[in-house]
């Protein structure tokens, strides 16, 4: 069920009907219930098969956190690694062993000795287990360190593990801040209704009218059957409208996730700020997928030693990070390679002594302080691009070959791609000016401030937008796979 499919919307309608109705008849339990009951579902909608390794890994973190609580000294510490085996093992046997296997297999080759025809397991993904795992890992930890107590009712923590609009692609969720919505859930307003609708509308709008739009012109690049005849500036085109691919398509998808999640009475957090205004790699990891971003930061980095241990040990754990995020999103060496450019480029700048400026700080220097911070912004664009080609390159001779063509080609065009359609053209255009005033005024819901009838107007025309300009061959979620 996508959230761009109808099937889907038929499903959550009466999901948030029960959900309005349920607390005034039976209680607030009995919505997290049902709520529990809609996430399975959903969840096994996908494929049946997985639905009960989600039940088995909730269950068993579950136990071992209440064993965590209720113990001291090593067997604490016993019981936490055995936690963090069971639920990255699980991870590490269906998303890298084939990958660490066939990458194997490769180097025996290399070595010219003999390898069996295929040594691969090939075992399905199941949907989301990055992100749940993520979230139940973040929680044993959290048990670990008694920054939270253990959760005791089983239903509040299978929602939290399972919660079906962040489970497919995220945000991931800290304990922390769901836990405590599920125990006490509060009453559903028509503020949430309203505020969850335009937030879906909005997802909607980033992901069917500019994202799937976008999508042919950025393969009959990357996937092109003569890369030969690939050019230039084909490359650099592409991968500009793979930025725009990538950020409409998974802020879409979060955009939805926390406006169906609003309507059902939770809040979620950011997890985009206005990502492509940032002017430094720091910046743009305080803007990007920020649930990540800090979850890395502060179940990895810090752990690591952070920037506790000098500039070498820093660099270090910099790199650690940001090679493990790489991989994080895929089994494939070009994630491992974006993973490695993003740790480089924090590098670099920790070595220039740059400092970006965090979501809201103002712009000194008057007219001048403006242009030179415009003029950042678009040269560090082109270093956050060159990082999604290699995100979005199918190996590592296309990396080579491409970026190659980019310096010694940068006019040359095979005419791979075709102009965007007018809506999707209007809707970047939108887009644009929707971020530029939440940039403008720090304030993610900026359009609060407008008279009744301009916002009337602008709803007005993001469903016609929608209605007109959706890609009729809208595709998953980029994220959902990972």
């Amino acid at each position: 069920m996508l959230f761009t499919q109808l099937g889907f919307w038929a499903f959550f309608l009466p999901v948030l009907g029960l959900a309005v109705a349920l607390p005034r008849l039976l209680g607030g339990r009995a919505r997290s219930l049902m709520l529990l009951g809609a996430s399975w579902l959903f969840y096994g909608a996908w494929d049946w098969r997985f639905l009960g390794l989600l039940i088995l890994s909730t269950v068993v973190v579950w136990l071992i956190a209440l064993r965590i609580e209720s113990s001291e000294g090593p067997a604490r510490r016993r019981w936490l690694v055995l936690s963090l085996v069971f639920s990255i093992g699980l991870l590490g046997l269906f998303k890298y062993l084939d990958f660490f296997v066939d990458s194997f297999a490769a180097l025996m080759t290399i070595a010219g000795l003999p390898t069996a025809d295929d040594w691969a397991i090939r075992l399905l993904l199941p949907l989301g287990i990055s992100f749940y795992t993520f979230q139940t890992v973040g929680y044993t930890i959290d048990v670990y360190r008694r920054a939270l107590p253990a959760e005791r009712d089983f239903g509040a923590f299978a929602l939290f593990a399972a919660f079906f609009p962040t489970i497919v692609a995220g945000p991931i969720q800290r304990a922390g801040d769901l836990l405590p919505q599920i125990r006490a859930p509060r009453p559903i307003l028509w503020d949430d209704i309203g505020r969850g609708a335009v937030l879906c509308l909005l997802g909607l709008i980033k992901k069917m009218v500019i994202a799937d739009a976008l999508a042919p012109s950025v393969s009959a690049v990357f996937d092109a059957p003569d890369p030969s005849v690939v050019g230039g500036a084909d490359v650099i085109f592409a991968t500009w409208l793979f930025a725009i691919q990538i950020y409409c398509d998974f802020s879409g998808y979060t955009d939805i996730a926390r406006g169906v999640a609003r309507m059902l009475g939770f809040d979620l957090k950011y997890n985009f700020l206005q990502p492509y205004f940032a002017t430094s790699p720091q910046e743009f990891w305080r803007r990007w997928h920020i649930s990540l971003s800090t979850w890395l930061r502060d179940y990895l980095y810090i752990p690591l030693g952070g920037s506790r241990g000098g500039p070498a040990a820093t660099d270090r754990n910099l790199m650690v990070t940001m090679l493990l995020g790489g991989l994080w999103h895929g089994a494939a060496w070009n994630y491992v390679a974006w993973g490695a450019f993003q740790g480089a480029v924090q590098v670099i700048q920790r070595w220039l002594g740059l400092r970006g400026r965090k979501p809201g700080q103002p712009i000194g220097g008057g007219i001048a302080g403006l242009v030179k911070h415009i003029v950042v912004i678009a040269l560090f664009f082109q270093v956050t691009a060159y990082g999604w080609l290699l995100f979005r390159a199918t190996s590592f001779p296309q990396i080579a070959g491409f970026t190659a063509k980019i310096f010694t080609q940068p006019l040359h065009s095979a005419g791979l791609i075709s102009p965007p359609a007018l809506p999707a053209m209007c809707g970047v255009l939108f887009l644009f000016l929707w971020d530029l005033g939440a940039e403008r005024a720090n304030d993610q819901r900026f359009y609060m401030r407008w008279p009744l009838p301009v916002r009337a107007f602008i709803w007005a025309a993001m469903i016609y937008l929608l209605a007109f300009g959706a890609n009729t061959a809208s595709s998953a979620f980029i994220y959902a796979k990972f």
